[in-house]
């Protein structure tokens, strides 16, 4: 057998939901121990809500097993981020650059953060930050509390107007800020599991969506360096549609320039025979896309190749990989 304490040996996707608890409502403990028994020593979470998670996170500490947590909080976080991307690729400004990354306000720092968010605009930051105080929001640090209000007095005139398109340069901040919270409330429930190994963010996801992962992963290290975040990607029979990259080989490289990982992680289901179990039928198109080809073919081929592909990469960029069968 493999060593239990070197290797991460996980199956997907853990307990389900309906099998959690007892009919008396009480944990499934019985339900991890046989996790356990096959050799398991990684379990990844659903989103079982926060009493649930708490339980379940506590009786896999006592049995030795740990935990990736999967949290509804996360997956909102990743919607404000990605909203919040897409309005500053719009307009073409940092978002970090709108959380300035000091406490000091005198002029000169503050005219080097305008060029860090706009690109050397000082009129359109010092418009943002009168927007900001006309809207009755404040500007804050990335990721904390300090007030910065007195930037206002350098700009605030009374002949300042404020072009319409900053309200959603303001809309992306304050998504931002909220995904950043949603984050906040994580880590501070969970972090001092002792069973967590790390958090769960997104499964298969489109390249569209690596820069909010990226920003999603390096707040999560900022809040919780102990913890890491895990995200599976995509196998080589997905489409290049749903991968959003003009090859497979791509898609690896760019999320791990991108997103910088602590692990490469993807799936590829070949050892399925036969048709499906069962005619079903998924409301989401894309689970429906996934069911259908992953009994499309008696022996899929592509699973060395995939094998090689994420070798390569991993090699190239010494991040680890590994695979789900």
């Amino acid at each position: 057998m493999a060593d239990l304490n070197k290797f991460i040996i996980t199956n997907w996707c853990g307990v389900p939901h309906k099998f959690i608890r007892h009919t008396d409502g009480t944990l499934a403990v019985d339900r991890f121990e046989e996790v356990l028994v096959s050799g398991i020593n990684t379990v990844p979470f659903y989103d079982y809500g926060y009493k649930t998670n708490c339980e379940a996170l506590a009786a896999c500490h006592r049995l030795g097993l740990k935990v990736i947590l999967s949290d509804e909080r996360i997956d909102k976080a990743l919607i404000l981020l990605n909203e919040a991307f897409s309005l500053a690729s719009k307009h073409k400004f940092s978002l970090r650059g709108l959380f300035l990354k000091t406490r000091k306000v005198d002029k000169e720092t503050i005219e080097k953060n305008m060029k860090t968010a706009f690109g050397g605009s000082p009129d359109f930051f010092a418009n943002t930050v009168i927007a900001f105080k006309r809207r009755g929001s404040d500007i804050t640090t990335d990721l904390g509390d300090i007030e910065v209000k007195e930037i206002i007095n350098y700009f605030d005139t009374p002949n300042n107007t404020i072009p319409d398109m900053l309200n959603e340069v303001i809309d992306a901040a304050e998504k931002y800020r909220q995904a950043v919270e949603c984050l906040k409330e994580v880590v501070r429930d969970y972090a001092a599991y002792p069973a967590l190994l790390g958090y769960h963010i997104v499964d298969e996801p489109n390249s569209s969506a690596f820069p909010a992962l990226a920003e999603i992963r390096e707040i999560l290290s900022e809040l919780d360096p102990a913890h890491e975040s895990y995200i599976n990607l995509f196998p080589n029979y997905a489409s290049l549609e749903m991968l959003g990259n003009p090859s497979y080989y791509d898609h690896l490289e760019q999320f791990i320039r991108v997103v910088k990982p602590e692990i490469l992680s993807y799936d590829h289901y070949h050892f399925i025979k036969g048709a499906p179990m069962e005619q079903i039928n998924l409301a989401d198109e894309r689970e429906m896309q996934i069911y259908e080809a992953a009994f499309s073919k008696v022996e899929r081929a592509g699973f060395f190749d995939n094998i090689e592909d994420a070798m390569a990469v991993s090699h190239k960029t010494g991040v680890p990989f590994m695979i789900i069968i």
